[in-house]
């Protein structure tokens, strides 16, 4: 811009002294420099213009990664979307069910079901739902049970007789479901030492009832104000044909409980042959 005005200047006072040339030959001196000065300043200004100026790259010179910080991903193959929020537990699951039956009046499912927590975090009261259904998929009754606390890697056995009658001959399928937990409900992972049941036995009274008794021990190095006792009871073939479960108080850290549990006659009137009873126990 400066060079233009310069140029703009020095041609006026060429205009203003060729228009005197004639009165004077000092000027004559003078009318040469200005000239000179001019192309000077043309050479200047046409080098200027011929110098080469960095422009912006093309969008298709480069990569959409090139963009990016290198911290950040791009989509795979061109892709505008990026996945993000993915789940990483994995479902609680059941890996063992049955049912059989419990009469009395009328009669109810008798279960067992054994869950899997298979992450490394401690699920405070897991849940489940069973229902029983008819041949044409209606559905004879349905209950939904909360149970205490499932730790990292535990396999927790429950037993129970839901809460709906049923009739054992219209009972086609029996089905077992975990129900979705809140996100609050998973804990940082605790160890817990499985409960262990010792000194076993299966004792019948003068009435024919049976009954298991025995002690469960407590590894762990805190004591429990309640606990879970479970009962499952198998046929030979090793299919689970009942269950129930009661509840014991107080055991210390590193000690010892005795029990007593009801091998209802109710369930076993419907089993055929010989059967095996086992016992679990769990923090409540």
């Amino acid at each position: 811009m400066k060079h233009a005005i310069r140029a703009l200047y020095l041609l006026l006072c060429i205009a203003m002294l060729t228009g005197v040339a004639a009165c004077t030959n000092q000027n004559n001196d003078e009318l040469e420099r200005l000239q000179r000065e001019v192309e000077e300043l043309r050479a200047g200004n046409e080098t200027l213009n011929s110098e080469s100026i960095t422009t912006p790259e093309s969008p298709s010179n480069k990569s959409p990664s090139d963009e990016l910080p290198s911290n950040e991903t791009s989509g795979d193959n061109g892709s505008n979307s990026l996945r993000g929020g993915q789940e990483t537990r994995i479902p609680i699951e059941i890996v063992e069910s049955g049912y059989g039956f419990a009469t009395w009046s009328t009669s109810r499912l008798s279960y067992a079901l054994t869950l899997y927590n298979p992450n490394d975090e401690t699920l405070e009261f897991p849940s489940y739902r069973v229902t029983a259904r008819r041949a044409d998929n209606t559905i004879i009754g349905t209950d939904d049970r909360v149970l205490n606390i499932i730790y990292p890697g535990q396999r927790l056995t429950v037993a129970d007789i839901p809460s709906f009658d049923v009739v054992p001959s219209e009972v086609y399928i029996v089905e077992f479901e975990i129900l979705e937990p809140r996100d609050w409900n998973w804990k940082a992972g605790e160890v817990f030492i499985e409960f262990e049941p010792i000194n076993l036995s299966l004792v019948r009274d003068s009435r024919g009832d049976y009954k298991v008794t025995g002690e469960i021990y407590n590894l762990n190095d805190i004591s429990y104000d309640t606990i879970r006792l479970d009962l499952v009871i198998r046929d030979l073939n090793g299919n689970i044909v009942g269950g129930d479960s009661t509840f014991i108080r107080n055991i210390s850290a590193n000690g010892s409980v005795a029990f007593e549990i009801d091998v209802r006659s109710s369930i076993l009137q419907n089993i055929d042959g010989e059967w095996d009873v086992e016992i679990y126990a769990s923090p409540w």
